[in-house]
């Protein structure tokens, strides 16, 4: 392994103080025309492919078609409307390291059921890859020792040849995202009498800029659950995985948009974070984030009312099915 490569997995699940981990498997594709970005496809759907951001470009070795690992940091760009309101926001993985994957191929009969289901539900217009393998990855050390002990142990126990709306992938066992840090805004949709088209989104800052704050999703009855248990200002962990939502353009084309979707967020614990006990001061401008949120007084509502949003679902359109 090269001494920078060595550098970057020692650094690996860990931004300052706060976890910060992303361990993403699946095909690699080149960027046509910069070195400095590639894609993992994990699904059939070519435009669901995750991208990356690698600086220095990519080792040679790592041809287009491989099937790779790559141990990354997650971050975030949002964009603030003149109100400092979140108006878009994507996650823009940092490449640290990458691995030839190691794992077991998936049995046939059982890949080809996958791919027919994830197939029958993407729109007829859309380009799809018949040729992704199926195959269960190996967890490599520097992540098992992250992942929560039920998720690992249900990982475990899964019945490879079972088929639900949670696991009906090709790549299995390779999309783990971690994240702890601050909640610096918080995105409600209503879905009304269909509590599937409930969201919250919620933007996790890890520095004071709400701007570089990272998107994380929660979907259906779970969403109203953290809406209302969670402020701004709180600190929190997230345990997920990394998606691209893709739908279709009034102008034509598709718009990607990568992001966090957890099943759950819970108030950060003390291994989730290394401030004190690694010689690092928790940050000024998180304690001051929570005490502006979450006092009794007026002034902390009206800051705690700018940081929240309600809205309420449209209508159901054509879009790419989830991963």
């Amino acid at each position: 392994m090269r001494i920078e490569d060595r550098l970057n997995v020692a650094q690996f699940g860990w931004a300052g103080g706060w976890r910060n981990m992303a361990f993403i498997a699946g095909r690699v594709h080149r960027h046509e025309s910069n070195k400095k970005v590639f894609m993992i496809q994990q699904t059939p759907l070519v435009a669901q492919s995750i991208p990356f951001i690698t600086d220095p470009p990519l080792a040679e070795m790592f041809v287009d078609g491989s099937y790779v690992s790559v141990f990354a940091r997650v971050r975030g760009r949002t964009t603030l409307d003149d109100k400092d309101q979140p108006v878009d926001a994507v996650v823009a993985p940092s490449h640290l390291h990458t691995r030839f994957v190691n794992g077991l191929e998936m049995d046939p009969d059982t890949a080809h059921t996958r791919l027919m289901a994830f197939i029958n539900r993407v729109p007829k217009d859309a380009k799809v890859d018949t040729t992704l393998r199926g195959m269960t990855v190996d967890t490599p050390p520097e992540v098992a020792s992250m992942l929560p002990s039920d998720r690992h142990e249900e990982a475990a126990a899964d019945d490879p040849y079972a088929l639900n709306k949670r696991d009906n992938r090709l790549i299995r066992n390779g999309n783990h995202v971690q994240i702890s840090g601050v909640i610096g805004y918080i995105e409600y949709r209503d879905g009304g009498a269909d509590p599937s088209q409930n969201r919250t989104q919620i933007f996790v800052q890890q520095n004071a800029l709400l701007s570089e704050a990272i998107p994380v999703r929660i979907y259906g009855k779970q969403a109203a659950h953290v809406a209302e248990v969670f402020s701004p200002g709180h600190t929190v962990y997230v345990s997920g995985e990394l998606h691209c939502d893709v739908k279709k353009q009034e102008g034509g084309g598709l718009r990607v948009t990568p992001y966090i979707k957890t099943y759950s967020v819970e108030p950060a614990q003390q291994t989730h974070i290394r401030f004190r006990g690694d010689g690092l001061a928790y940050p000024e401008w998180a304690l001051e984030l929570y005490r502006l949120c979450n006092s009794r007084d007026n002034s902390s509502k009206a800051e705690q009312a700018k940081r929240m949003r309600l809205v309420q679902a449209k209508p159901r359109t054509e879009a790419a099915p989830e991963q």
